[in-house]
């Protein structure tokens, strides 16, 4: 009989229904079940209709393998449990789940500290692991395998470890045993429990996971004929990148210092703690702070240099973190905070694909929206306290920035000189919370009043001179460019496949908008829409189902690619961004 894999003690072998006996024994034991989600199973008949969620047949996206102790291991290193065994004997599962992202197992508690786990997760997905040729789905495009362990299962630390395991990113209350379950079958946010993401050390994920710089726009695998598509037909609009707030790559900021040596320097009290909630309370300072501290000695700068979350923004969104200083609002915002907008990828307007970061916020926006959304919206901080009649004291209460010289939207207006700006939406909000109502701050500000809250929670007005008379600053939208001003080009990353995406244009619906005035041909409509979708952006995956659905993208591919004519021998060629 074949078994998918095998070592000197055991066979892997898919689950199925002839396991159900030995399963049920396995999920019944309230000892092997303690660091589980789930119940024990009371019954045959529960055990059953549970192992039916595990069958690949029924959930394509699952994939459980049997740990099945041989009936004839090595004489050598048989012990009792093993001479017990005549048969080939469930003890344990393995497998992977969530599209094959992440690593699950468990192992009968008779079993335990007997090295089986680490004899199982060896053969499959050590370095000459068996994972990526197991079953039929394409596992090469698994890029990062994680297992998620609570961080007091100390035995699953050490054999995951075994196998080359890295610790990551700390996941606070990421999920809940089963015993802590209250009445009502929910577990109290108080009892959920933390876990690290632990990365298995195999070849064809684990080199990407240690990079050095982002990866190429089409680092995906996918197909020829799709990476043809993607090549040819999709581009990245770099002119965008160039309307905001942007810096030439010779002047990224020079490399940190580097400490000779450490003395006696140490991290003082913080070595008391475990690494992880030493990442845990870095994570909750700002930039500004962490910079600060790295550079004390050389156990700070390298305790910050290996937290997940600020490697990752150091390496993927360094222009980001510049525009960020140079507007001065770098101590404004947390690395926690700044990581989660990282490994977002929606606008904060419309939902779709945002490739920019708008920095009175730090909210993720898409181009159209920079333009166009109330949320993106700014005016100057001295037009801020008139409409929305407040103090500068009470303006402060709201993120503040300072633009940047230089060339600024399409046009390449200059901007000469430095302003400081609030996002338009904050300022009301704050105006309405301290006059009370939208209609009390509108006669305030038309009578030139302007209030602020004290320290002590009391608040005091002050009487612009001459205020009835004053002329009210310009209404929202006379400067567009101020937007452009407070925005910066951020990419995307894809924390589970450990890919950047800085988003792509469709050269289909930039060849609609130059054709909007013509003649198409059948099957072509011409949408109201049309500008916006030219500056629409989209994720790789999104461009190829995107792709499907617009007209020109499929004549321009049919016509000139599969023809081998490059789309600059189209007729509106001259006119293609770049």
């Amino acid at each position: 009989m074949g078994y998918d894999a095998e070592t000197p003690r055991l066979w892997l072998e898919r689950i199925s229904e002839k396991h159900l006996q030995d399963f049920h024994l396995l999920w019944s034991s309230q000892e092997s079940m303690i660091w589980s989600q789930h119940s024990p199973m009371q019954t045959l008949e529960q055990s059953r209709i549970f192992m039916q969620k595990s069958l690949t047949s029924v959930n394509p996206k699952i994939d459980k393998y049997t740990i099945l102790l041989r009936p004839d291991p090595d004489p050598e290193i048989r012990d009792e449990a093993e001479i017990k065994c005549t048969t080939p004997r469930l003890i344990g599962l393995l497998g992977t789940v969530g599209d094959g992202m992440e690593l699950v197992y468990m192992l009968h508690c008779d079993f335990w500290e007997k090295g089986f786990m680490t004899e199982a997760l060896t053969v499959f997905v050590g370095k000459e692991g068996i994972f990526l040729g197991i079953g039929d789905k394409n596992r090469s495009l698994v890029k990062s395998l994680v297992a998620r362990i609570d961080t007091e299962n100390v035995g699953s630390m050490k054999t995951i470890a075994k196998v080359g395991a890295r610790k990551g990113e700390l996941l606070v209350k990421d999920y809940g045993l089963a015993k802590d379950r209250g009445a009502d079958g929910e577990v109290p946010v108080e009892k959920l429990r933390d876990t690290i993401r632990c990365t298995p050390n195999y070849e064809p994920f684990f080199g990407l996971l240690q990079a050095t710089s982002p990866p190429s726009l089409y680092s995906m695998e996918y197909s020829p004929e799709k990476k043809t598509i993607l090549g040819s037909l999709a581009y990245h609009w770099s002119e965008a990148d160039r309307a905001v707030i942007h810096f030439p790559t010779s002047t990224h900021p020079v490399p940190a210092r580097v400490f000779s040596n450490c003395g006696t320097s140490s991290l003082g009290n913080f070595s008391l703690l475990p690494l992880e909630i030493i990442h845990n309370i870095l994570l909750e300072l700002d930039l500004a702070s962490l910079g600060a501290i790295r550079c004390l000695n050389t156990h700070f700068y390298d305790t910050v240099g290996k937290v997940p979350a600020y490697r990752d923004l150091t390496t993927f969104a360094p222009n980001a973190l510049r525009a960020l200083s140079a507007t001065d609002v770098l101590s404004n915002y947390s690395i926690r905070y700044l990581y989660n907008i990282l490994c977002r990828d929606r606008c904060i307007g419309c939902n779709e694909f945002g490739s920019f970061l708008f920095l009175p916020t730090a909210s993720r926006c898409c181009f159209s929206c920079i333009k166009a959304h109330p949320e993106t919206e700014v005016v100057s901080a001295s037009a801020a306290t008139a409409l929305f009649g407040l103090t500068e004291s009470a303006l402060s209460r709201v993120t503040i920035a300072r633009t940047v010289v230089g060339q600024y939207g399409i046009s390449e207006k200059s901007s000469r000189r430095r302003i400081r700006v609030v996002s338009r939406e904050e300022a009301r909000r704050l105006g309405i919370s301290i006059h009370g109502s939208q209609t009390e701050m509108e006669r305030a500000a038309s009578l030139g009043i302007r209030r602020g809250g004290n320290s002590d929670g009391s608040s005091h007005k002050h009487r612009i001179q001459g205020g009835t008379n004053r002329p009210m600053p310009q209404p929202p939208g006379a400067n567009d460019t101020l937007r452009f001003m407070a925005c910066t080009a951020f990419p995307y990353l894809d924390a589970q496949q450990r890919q950047i995406d800085k988003g792509v244009c469709c050269r289909g619906c930039e060849y609609n908008w130059y054709r909007r005035d013509e003649d198409f041909a059948p099957g072509h409509d011409i949408d109201e829409d049309l500008f916006r979708k030219q500056n629409m952006a989209f994720s790789e995956d999104e461009f190829l189902a995107h792709f499907e659905t617009c007209g020109s993208a499929k004549m321009l591919w049919n016509d000139y690619i599969l023809k081998s004519r490059s789309v600059s021998e189209s007729d509106r060629s001259t006119l293609f961004r770049t």
